[in-house]
């Protein structure tokens, strides 16, 4: 059993976050704050996302996991303006969240946690680490999107580049040491990797200016940036595709 007062916006931003990859997570709401983790179905990306307990402007209770349909709480969540606070009830008798807004209620059925897997995260050593700003990765992804369906990631000592290579067309965006926020790269990392995937990651980042990225040769990517304005992070981790398949 929990009471929890959080801002719409915040709660919007991490439910949209997770979206992208399941239609069901399970999500911990705590007085140490809120976490999920979640993999798609195909098992190309995972989602690790941490809030620090200032997201909620009040919490009653110990704390617990609760299973739900993503894109329904979205749907609810739609009803209220940005700026306005909601209150979370958790009933762990009967498994019935209680969304407070404003002057209605919505009663919300959950799913049982049991039927949900605990995906881990694994332990990677990148040899890579880029720091860009997220405006310049969204347009080097949309340009590469009716290019490929497919885009390179390369790091080297001296610049960052994406790379899309169609059967008559080419895009690519390089981006110099100058222009990035970080580069710790001692030899060239590059993979290949889903637009579709990308672009849909890239485009819920909606508070942070920058985008962290962790790189190696033919291995996973991770993306790690700020979300709930500053108070906590999320992490996606994609599967490359390599390339002499």
């Amino acid at each position: 059993m929990f009471e929890a007062k959080i801002k719409v916006d915040l709660l919007r931003e991490v439910i949209r976050t997770v979206s992208i990859l399941v239609e069901e997570a399970k999500i911990y709401m705590g007085p140490d704050g809120m976490r999920t983790r979640a993999v798609d179905p195909a098992h190309v990306a995972m989602i690790d996302i941490e809030l620090e307990p200032s997201v909620f402007e009040e919490f009653k209770g110990d704390g617990a996991e609760v299973a739900l349909d993503v894109d329904k709480l979205k749907d609810v969540f739609s009803l209220v303006k940005s700026d306005r606070t909601v209150t979370l009830v958790y009933d762990d008798k009967k498994n019935i969240l209680e969304i407070r807004m404003e002057n209605m209620k919505r009663r919300m059925s959950l799913l049982d946690p049991a039927t949900l897997t605990d995906p881990n995260v694994p332990n990677l050593s990148p040899s890579a680490k880029v720091v860009v700003p997220v405006e310049q990765i969204l347009q080097g992804l949309k340009a590469s999107e009716s290019v490929s369906d497919h885009i390179i990631f390369r790091a080297t000592p001296e610049d960052f580049t994406l790379e899309a290579k169609g059967d008559t067309d080419n895009v690519e965006l390089r981006l110099p040491k100058s222009q990035l926020g970080e580069l710790d790269c001692k030899e060239e990392a590059r993979s290949l990797f889903s637009v579709s995937y990308l672009i849909g990651i890239v485009k819920t980042i909606s508070s942070a200016e920058e985008m962290t990225i962790y790189l190696g040769t033919n291995y996973p990517a991770k993306l790690e940036f700020s979300i709930a304005k500053g108070n906590g992070k999320a992490r996606y981790l994609l599967a490359p595709r390599i390339e002499n398949e």
